[in-house]
């Protein structure tokens, strides 16, 4: 079962990061003439795809299902799925952070700056 249901999850995410990002090029570069918002969501972009298409592959070979893996095989998985979860745990990070030197630029009070950058920072949840 899991050897279906992870690519597809690992696919899922990939998509849902990639369409954020794109939202975040839809609505900050047309606005803000800012290079950082033109070049780091289309660099995570790219980023992201080769990651998680790097992943899809590595769940549907590492993960074959056996009748009974052996410790190392065990222990290689573990590994492989700690890191995916770090690096996956870092780029939400970065993709919620992203907007933010935007946000407390515009030119509005400080309690709208503050309620536009909670709205994102809901991503962290």
């Amino acid at each position: 079962m899991s050897a279906i249901v992870n690519p597809l999850y690992i696919v899922s995410i990939a998509f849902i990061k990639c369409s954020i990002l794109f939202q975040y090029i839809t609505i900050f570069v047309a606005f803000t003439k800012s290079e950082y918002l033109y070049w780091a969501p289309r660099a995570l972009i790219v980023t992201n795809v080769l990651f998680y298409v790097s992943c899809t592959f590595i769940t549907l070979f590492l993960y074959r299902p056996t009748t009974r893996p052996s410790p190392s095989e065990l222990n290689m998985k573990n590994r492989g799925a700690l890191a995916i979860a770090v690096i996956n745990a870092l780029t939400d990070l970065v993709i919620v952070a992203l907007p933010q030197r935007a946000v407390w630029k515009l030119q509005m009070p400080i309690r709208k700056k503050i309620a536009v950058s909670a709205a994102f920072l809901l991503g962290v949840l």
